[in-house]
């Protein structure tokens, strides 16, 4: 994906092109290197959505039957997933990139003089 990007980019080519990929014929399409390619932040909105709508009607079929006691409530609570969230752990994530993705991205690069 990185590498059709960077082509599209560098040789103005036509977006259309990506259309195109879609189809039976063969693309060479350049790799881009994996030093230095990095998800900087994943995004789960939809999946955050849809287990939030999930998570309710869970509580709603919880309380209509009347489960809403500890005891009871148990069975649902352990259908409820928490939405992804790395906001929580950002502090921690930036940490870990600078010790050792940067890190070891630079000394690489040394390394190889690339």
């Amino acid at each position: 994906m990185i590498g059709l990007a960077v082509l599209l980019t560098r040789s103005q080519g036509a977006p259309s092109l990506v259309n195109y990929l879609y189809t039976n014929n063969r693309v060479r399409i350049p790799k881009s290197p994996a030093l230095g390619l990095l998800l900087e932040e994943p995004v789960f909105e939809t999946y955050n959505k849809k287990i939030t709508a999930a998570n309710a009607k869970l509580k709603d079929a919880a309380s209509a039957e009347g489960k809403e006691t500890e005891d009871d409530g148990e069975s649902a609570q352990n259908l409820i997933r928490e939405p992804m969230d790395f906001d929580k752990h950002k502090e921690a994530i930036e940490k870990f990139k600078k010790e050792h993705i940067y890190e070891a991205m630079r000394t690489t690069e040394d390394e190889q003089g690339t």
